[in-house]
C-alpha cells in the first residue's frame, strides 16, 4: 500500500492526474482549514492553524497511524461503516466491492500571523 496526496475534483479524488485506486492506495486529503485565536502575547495574537485531514483506505494499518504520527496529527474520527463512508464520499458505485474506512485527523500549527497568506488570520 501506498499512501497518495490527492485532492477532490468534480466530486472524485485524483492524484498525478490519476483516480483513486484503492487496492494498491491509501488516499488522503485535505478536508478544511480552520483558523482560531488562541491567545495574545502582548500586543501580539497568537492563533492555532488547524488544518483538518481524511484518510481513506481498504483496512486500519499501522502505515497510516505512522503517517499521522510523523505529521504530528490527531485522530478525531474514525468510521469502519463501510456503507456509510462509501456514500457519503460517493464512492460506491465506483468501486464495486470494495470496503474503505475512514479516518478523520488534525493538525496544529501555532503561529502569529506573519508567516500565514495574506489576510488568513
Amino acid at each position: 500500500m501506498e499512501i497518495v496526496l490527492c485532492e477532490k475534483k468534480d466530486g472524485k479524488l485524483v492524484h498525478d492526474e490519476k483516480g483513486f485506486n484503492p487496492e494498491i492506495e491509501i488516499a488522503v486529503y485535505k478536508v478544511g482549514t480552520q483558523i482560531v485565536p488562541t491567545f495574545r502575547m502582548g500586543c501580539n495574537q497568537i492563533y492555532n492553524y488547524i488544518t483538518t485531514y481524511r484518510v481513506l483506505s481498504t483496512g486500519n494499518n499501522n502505515l497510516i497511524h505512522d503517517y499521522i504520527k510523523t505529521l504530528k496529527g490527531k485522530i478525531v474520527a474514525f468510521d469502519d461503516n463501510f456503507e456509510t463512508v462509501m456514500r457519503d464520499e460517493g464512492l460506491q458505485e465506483a468501486l464495486g466491492n470494495a470496503q474503505i474506512i475512514k479516518i478523520d485527523f488534525t493538525t496544529t500549527v501555532t503561529t502569529n500571523g506573519k508567516n500565514c497568506k495574506p489576510c488568513a488570520c
